[in-house]
């Protein structure tokens, strides 16, 4: 770890976070919402199991009888989320 930050910072000349910063396998990796996985053909990149899990807990809100929101309003705010979502995730 030591001679990573050293390389970044003096060859670099970038800024570490020494807080944030962490040494781990790939496999346990989330970065902006993405992580990357192992398959047959190597590894690959998707969309992080907590970035999903995340957005099917929003959308079941967004789509519960009981949050008092007429429904032409509740669609709205639904297509407006998912589409969001899908821009910035994919």
């Amino acid at each position: 770890m030591a001679s990573i930050v050293r390389y970044i910072e003096e060859e670099l000349y970038l800024k570490v976070n020494r807080d944030k910063t962490v040494l781990s396998h790939i496999k346990d990796v989330k970065f902006l919402g993405k992580g990357f996985y192992f398959n047959n053909r190597g590894c690959s990149i998707r969309t992080h199991s907590t970035s999903l899990a995340k957005m099917k807990a929003k959308i079941r809100e967004l789509t519960s009888c009981s949050n008092g929101v007429e429904n032409k309003r509740g669609k709205e705010t639904l297509r407006q989320y998912i589409t969001d979502w899908l821009h910035l995730f994919l």
